[in-house]
Parts: C-alpha cells; structure tokens; sequence
C-alpha cells in the first residue's frame, strides 16, 4: 500500500497531462525519456544541495554578517538555503531537461508540448523524491505519501506547468527569441512560483 502511495501520484498527473494533449499526442518514446531524464535530475541535485547547506556552514560568511541584527543566523541560513539550495537547484535540473532534451525534439512542434514536457520532467523528479521522502521517514511514511499527495506532488507539476508554458510560447512566440533573457523569463518564473509553495 505504501508503494503504491507513493508512486501512483506523479504516475496518474503524466496520464492526466498525456490525455489533455489533444491535438497531437507525444511520441511514448520521448515521454519516457523526459520522464527518466527527470528522475535523473535527483543526482545532481542531492550532490549540489548540500554542497550549498555546506558553504553556508562557513563561519563568518555574510550570511552570518546578516543574522547579526534581528533575525538569527540560523533562520538566514534556512532561507537562504530553502530558497538557493533547494528550489533553485531542483528547478534548474528540470530546466535543463527541458531545454536541452525537450525543446530541441521534432517533435516538440506546439506550445502544448512545453506544457506536457514540462509536467514529465517534473513528474520524473517528483516521482524519485517522492521515493525518498516516503521510505526515509519510516515512523511516518503513510502520513508522509499522504500528505505529499496532496502537496509536494501537484506542486512540482504546476512548477513543470509554468515552465513548460513559457518555453512553449519562446519557442512558437514569433516575437519571442531563444535569448538567454527567455531563458532568465522561463526559469524565473518557475523558481517563484516554487519559493512561494515553500
């Protein structure tokens, strides 16, 4: 049941996305390749996290510069670290799925595919760290699947709407360029929207 509770989740968003794609469905090759893409983004992520938790550890960093005054240095330290370490890595390894893989596929050929792309990639993610989460708290591994079910789940899939739409529109916007300033746009807006879920 607990498995169950934690895979089917991510699993039953990417069939939903798969079925609202109306028009032309994506190839099931190129969706499982995002979907594993995205799985894989929880190893750089996993290294990089707490090689940024580490820097802030430093002593007399900046950081603890700012925590001198009224709020403490811990409390800097946790929201730097939320808001850095953890979102901003794991939206920028969902990015990178889907604009070097994704973006770059024939069949990427309308602005709803950034969409569904974007939602697999996060799904792939989600669906590895849902894992995690899930067997690592083992005294409270059902209120954890549950919990994220309704959370951290759909969260990371509206994260991989907002992304996907906006790399659908700079792709088919003909206004729009593939410039590093799309880019910023795209990644932007998806890192606020997640610091906001935080």
């Amino acid at each position: 049941m607990l498995l169950f509770l934690a895979l089917f989740p991510p699993l039953f968003i990417i069939y939903k996305i798969y079925k609202l794609d109306k028009y032309e469905k994506e190839p099931l090759k190129e969706i499982i390749i995002t979907f594993i893409l995205g799985c894989l983004t929880v190893v750089p992520v996993l290294i990089v996290s707490p090689l940024i938790n580490s820097l802030l550890e430093i002593p007399y960093t900046f950081v603890d510069f700012l925590g001198s005054g009224l709020i403490g240095g811990a409390e800097i330290k946790t929201l730097i670290y939320t808001f850095i370490g953890i979102v901003l890595v794991e939206e920028y390894f969902k990015f990178l799925v889907l604009t070097k893989y994704s973006f770059k596929r024939e069949c990427f050929n309308e602005p709803m595919d950034g969409i569904v792309y974007g939602v697999i990639a996060s799904m792939g993610f989600a669906f590895i760290e849902n894992i995690i989460y899930v067997y690592g708290n083992t005294e409270q591994s059902f209120f954890v699947a549950i919990v994220r079910m309704f959370s951290a789940i759909p969260a990371h899939a509206l994260m991989g709407v907002i992304m996907g739409y906006y790399i659908g529109k700079a792709k088919f916007d003909i206004h729009s360029d593939s410039s590093a300033e799309s880019n910023i746009t795209v990644f932007g807006n998806s890192w606020c929207n997640h610091v906001n879920r935080v």
